[in-house]
């Protein structure tokens, strides 16, 4: 893969332009031929995307295991002002911000165009059925798959499913059986909605799996975190000039003024960035 990479705190930022990581994509799914139902055993790793902002990085820092599977992906996406400020501080490198909102929509985009299919998980009270909703008129004929609601649970870094009980079930059965699931519905681009950093340790957890159980072609995932509230409607999209100046999250702090903690840890990050040698 042809990306650029810089680092913030250790964590591995893509500093390429849009166009060009969406490009990337392209290649990673073009090799899917017209025989799409011939499945081979060849293990393909998935191509993985995570859109690390201030919070998500400043978490890495106190979950060193966190902070390495984030290093794990193929695409980092700049999702958030501070990031652009910190790669200008820290590389004097002038970047454009790339929110996770947007890029989900241009590969949903991409997904219409190549008649490739999308899978959905996560998003509690039927989110991923609302957005797949949204997602289909913005795109008419798109093809999107729900595949659960899971609950998950991090301990000791380790993941856990629970039903809709509250129960825990197996793991590795789990997993094994979305694998199938993949398979069985051909999925091509899977967005994990679980919010960080459950849906990185689950997009992990998920590739590891892959790599026993192949899914025998490509496979984008993406973690997309509140991406899915956006486009399904259930939270307001800041005024594009907003979005602009980069202080969409403040936007989002008046409506959710619950968020006020995850900004005050969020804060850390320039702190630490400004006290960088």
């Amino acid at each position: 893969m042809s990306l650029n990479n810089k680092k913030i705190l250790g964590v591995n930022i893509t500093i390429d332009r849009g166009e060009k990581i969406l490009e990337e994509v392209r290649k990673c799914l073009k090799v899917i031929s017209d025989k799409r139902k011939v499945i081979s055993k060849k293990i393909i790793k998935p191509l993985i995307i995570f859109t690390p902002n201030p919070e998500i990085i400043v978490y890495g820092q106190k979950d060193p295991v966190f902070k390495q599977i984030v290093n794990t992906a193929q695409i980092n996406i700049p999702d958030g002002a501070g990031v652009v400020w910190a790669i200008k501080r820290i590389h004097d490198k002038q970047i454009k911000r790339i929110t996770g909102a947007d890029f989900v929509l241009k590969l949903v985009g991409l997904a219409s165009e190549k008649t490739y299919t999308i899978g959905v998980i996560g998003g509690r009270s039927s989110l991923a059925l609302d957005a797949s909703k949204c997602l289909r008129e913005i795109y008419p004929g798109v093809k999107i798959e729900a595949l659960g609601e899971p609950e998950v649970e991090i301990r000791n870094t380790n993941i856990e499913i629970r039903n809709y009980e509250g129960e825990e079930i197996n793991t590795d059965h789990y997993f094994r059986d979305l694998v199938k699931e993949i398979v069985s519905r051909e999925i091509d681009i899977l967005f994990v909605a679980l919010g960080f950093p459950k849906q990185e340790y689950f997009i992990s957890r998920l590739s590891l799996v892959i790599s026993r159980w192949p899914v025998g072609k490509p496979l984008v995932v993406m973690g997309v975190g509140g991406s899915l509230e956006y486009i399904g409607g259930r939270v307001p999209r800041a005024p594009e000039w907003l979005q602009r100046a980069g202080i969409e999250w403040l936007y989002r702090l008046f409506i959710e003024p619950w968020r006020i903690k995850r900004h005050i840890i969020g804060s850390q990050f320039f702190i630490r960035v400004l006290l960088m040698r």
